[in-house]
């Protein structure tokens, strides 16, 4: 009766105000009131869903390949679905599966009473032309909380609206609203003593008639996130979330520690976007400042130029790479500044501590080291031979070793600082040097197995524990012809959609990446059977709900060759940009 009923009173305002159309995601956000704290919007679930099957991704899990993969997955998305059904009547999959329009959801309200958070939170969606069986599922959840869990179940009226409302006994401060406005389902959960009707905003606002527009008046008109043509945005207000919860601390308490505390924070908000096609992604997220605090101002006293471009000297067959362009010396020196002004006393014995050093071994770090550093650096992997892989890496994968390159303004002066440190150490004696490509290599032991190879450049000091790696940088600088990571075609396209200045870089072949991590797979298994992850107290299958093993082992069973089939030659790419405004990232791939 309670279905039929809901059902009826529902499809009833529908008809009120029309047939359902599909509507936009701009018409959800523009329903929001301007106060809103949090939003994430997706345009287009049907979009996803296609992009998806046509990406390469898409392909891969479809391969027959991953047939036992799909099978344990599918498993286990049956059994958590059969439980949601038996605990509440409804499918979650099968709701999921009726989205197909835009979406959003949203953090509208939050007030601290007592220390205590009131809060709204708010989600809406388009039905389109599923309106009907959406309905349905919703009903079947519904009549399971109210038969099963005792809900108090009611209806209101918005005009032409119809609202269902449900209060759980027990728990009578919050309280569930929703109803359909077109094809647009809301659903509104807020306390009960919060000062406003949440779902009465909403539906003034799909209607037309609100009296303030979050994309109009709020700063997330002036964000990131409110850039047109994405597909998913996120936007939240950080600074009033910031503010909100130092509220909640209760007075006494270590409040006064926290608020000292994020005086560096002074955050104004965070948004992100997504835009996806078939053949790549890309993902913006920003962090704005709302004034510059002493760790803001630490960093910002590092960034010099934002070109990391010491991966042009990295081979291509690196499988990741990451750069850096950061002053390290005036970072060092910002933060002993903050350092001193916050604890003069420890700030006076670590000074005490780069002297005892510099007695010790002849080298200042500060002075000796830093100081002849331009702020350029970079880290990358790569096979190598099997004689100079790391000891300690997996023996089922190639051998690999890393390579630390650091840019030098004085590369005289390292050199010297070198030889010193070798010397003071009686590494000379065992120190090997070898001519390549017109510069000095050398090489010695440093553990058993293990040579340290370093060489040092004008403007270029790197080192490695693979002779190898540091000739694959040596040929490269003698010849800038040669190609390099950053020649890649696919590393090209890609490099092309970051902003061209960056603090730092990353790039990574997706492969090598996927492959690494079915590797690891297939090695946990047999380390998760002798820990006995698998199996309860009495040595029994965990039960029949998310048994995970059987996944796990159908990763790990899955040919490298498939990957390097459908990702060969592709890269992913991110950047860090750091400016006072704030902090941005952007991350594409395939």
């Amino acid at each position: 009766m309670k279905k039929l009923q809901l059902t009826t009173l529902l499809l009833a305002g529908c008809v009120f105000v029309g047939a359902p159309e599909v509507v936009a995601q701009s018409r959800l956000l523009d329903a929001l009131p301007a106060e809103t704290l949090g939003v994430l919007a997706v345009d287009d679930v049907d979009h996803l869903k296609e992009v998806w099957s046509e990406s390469r991704m898409g392909q891969l899990w479809a391969d027959a390949a991953f047939g036992d993969v799909r099978a344990e997955a599918g498993l286990l998305m049956d059994e958590a679905d059969g439980m949601a059904v038996q605990l509440t009547g409804s499918s979650p999959f099968e709701l999921l599966n009726l989205l197909h329009g835009p979406m959003c959801f949203a953090v509208l309200a939050l007030e601290v009473r007592d220390f205590e958070v009131d809060a709204a939170i708010v989600w809406m969606l388009d039905a389109g032309e599923e309106i009907d069986t959406f309905s349905e599922e919703v009903d079947r959840l519904v009549d399971w909380l109210v038969d099963a869990k005792g809900m108090i179940f009611k209806t209101e009226t918005y005009g032409d609206t119809y609202a269902a409302v449900m209060v759980d006994p027990e728990a009578p401060t919050a309280e569930v609203r929703y109803g359909f406005v077109d094809s647009v389902l809301v659903i509104s959960i807020q306390s009960a003593s919060l000062d406003r009707d949440v779902f009465g905003e909403i539906v003034d606002g799909l209607n037309g008639e609100a009296s303030s527009s979050f994309t109009e008046e709020s700063p997330y008109r002036h964000s990131l996130a409110a850039v047109p043509g994405v597909e998913v945005r996120c936007w939240v207000d950080a600074s009033e979330l910031a503010r909100l919860s130092l509220e909640t601390m209760p007075l006494g308490t270590q409040r006064d520690a926290y608020e000292t505390g994020y005086e560096w924070v002074n955050l104004s908000s965070f948004a992100s976007t997504i835009e996806i096609t078939p053949e790549r992604s890309l993902t913006k997220m920003s962090l704005g400042f709302s004034d510059l605090g002493w760790m803001q101002e630490a960093l910002l006293a590092g960034v010099d130029g934002q070109d990391p471009s010491l991966m042009q000297w990295i081979p291509e067959s690196a499988s990741i790479a990451q750069a850096l362009d950061f002053d390290l010396s005036a970072l060092f020196d910002a933060f002993l500044g903050v350092m001193m002004a916050r604890d003069p006393e420890a700030t006076r014995d670590m000074i005490a501590g780069m002297s005892e050093m510099e007695a010790d071994i002849g080298v200042h770090p500060r002075d000796d080291l830093l100081d002849n550093l331009n702020g350029q650096l970079a880290l990358f992997v790569a096979d190598v031979p099997a004689n100079e892989g790391l000891p300690f890496g997996d023996p089922s994968a190639p051998a690999a070793n890393y390579a630390l390159m650091l840019g030098l303004s004085d590369g005289e002066a390292m050199s010297a600082t070198l030889d010193g440190v070798v010397r003071s150490q009686g590494m000379h004696v065992a120190r090997r040097l070898e001519e390549f490509e017109g510069y000095s290599m050398y090489s010695m032991p440093i553990l058993p197995g293990m040579m340290l190879c370093y060489a040092v450049l004008d403007d270029l000091l790197v080192l490695s524990l693979s002779p190898s790696m540091v000739k694959d940088v040596l040929r490269r600088k003698a010849n800038p012809a040669l190609p390099s990571l950053m020649t890649v075609k696919d590393v090209i396209e890609r490099n092309e959609l970051l902003p061209p200045e960056r603090t730092a870089l990353v790039v990574q072949s997706v492969a090598e990446q996927m492959t690494g991590a079915l590797r690891s797979m297939a090695a946990f298994v047999p380390v998760f059977d002798e820990m006995g992850v698998w199996v309860d107290e009495q040595g029994l299958p965990e039960g029949d709900f998310f048994d995970f093993k059987g996944l796990v082992e159908s990763l790990g069973a899955v040919d490298p060759a498939v990957i390097e089939k459908y990702y060969r030659g592709a890269f992913s790419l991110q950047s860090i940009s750091l400016s006072e405004e704030g902090l941005l990232f952007v991350s594409t791939g395939p």
